[in-house]
């Protein structure tokens, strides 16, 4: 415990805020008021969101620098210069009234909220949402789709790409109210998966592209790569990182999905398709691209 002396609780706050403290400002901060329109236990699990994400920097210590002209407004950052969180805090006497930020977020916010660290609020973590039927049953289904249906699971193609087409309206969902985040793991997962099934698409055209190499020389090997190498990096990159062959005389591939989960799908043509993958890799290398 630190022997600062605190006169406010906006004090007690900029203190263990920047300290990375996530126990002690929940002892200060108030039950009855929202902070960016959320209860004050939604803003604690944003604050153990946000800090892991430093944290995973290597990110120990933050500032918390106060607008020149606008005593009300603070930026947190990890450097007196770099600017991750804006917002404001408004007190009354030694209380803190409100802490809220007044951006306009948009879509791409959203999109790209599993690498963030800023604060940002969806609309169904604000202390005012009331869920209705269709998005209690979609997120019913979302959930069941990232804890049970498809981790640790081994799947037939056939069954697969029956269960990613079963998962497409909940997607088409969850992508139209973008601002729903606690569909943000569903829509990791369904790009994962249905990156997957999409690469299924390409199957002939893979193996055309294997033949053809077996058929040529390596004073060749930059042309056929400028051939095919796209396939790698506009139709299978989300997957460029999470798959591996586990047994290729019986088609086994393993993906990871989230949280550290895999999926094992039966496919000779994913085992194709990850043969290609390697292969381009292996030729950029050589080549040094």
């Amino acid at each position: 415990m630190s022997h600062y002396k605190f006169i406010t609780k906006l004090e007690f706050f900029i203190y263990y805020l920047t300290r990375i403290d996530k126990e002690m400002i929940e002892t200060i901060l108030d039950d009855s008021i929202t902070y960016f329109g959320a209860s004050k236990s939604m803003f604690i699990d944003k604050l153990i969101y946000v800090f892991t994400g430093y944290k995973k920097r290597g990110i120990k210590k933050l500032y918390l620098k106060r607008h020149k002209w606008h005593p009300k407004i603070y930026y947190l950052c990890s450097k007196k210069l770099d600017f991750f969180n804006k917002f404001r805090i408004v007190e009354e006497s030694v209380n803190i009234l409100n802490i809220y930020n007044d951006r306009i977020i948009g879509e791409d916010d959203f999109n790209s909220l599993p690498e963030s660290t800023e604060f940002t609020f969806g609309d169904d973590e604000k202390k005012d949402f009331k869920p209705d039927l269709t998005y209690s049953g979609y997120l019913e289904l979302a959930n069941a789709a990232c804890e049970n249906i498809f981790p640790n699971r081994i799947f037939p193609i056939d069954r697969f790409m029956a269960c990613v087409k079963m998962f497409k309206r909940v997607d088409e969902y969850a992508s139209e109210h973008y601002r729903y985040i606690k569909f943000g793991k569903f829509r990791q997962l369904y790009l994962i998966i249905s990156t997957i099934n999409d690469a299924l698409k390409y199957s002939d055209l893979v193996r055309m592209a294997l033949n053809e190499f077996e058929t040529i020389e390596p004073e060749s090997y930059r042309t056929w790569l400028y051939k095919y190498d796209y396939l790698v990096y506009c139709k299978f990159y989300v997957l460029t990182d999470s798959y591996q062959i586990i047994d290729q005389e019986k088609s086994i591939m393993k993906y990871d999905i989230i949280d550290k989960k895999i999926i094992y799908i039966l496919s000779k043509d994913l085992v194709d398709i990850a043969i290609f993958m390697d292969l381009v890799f292996k030729i950029e290398k050589k080549l040094a691209i």
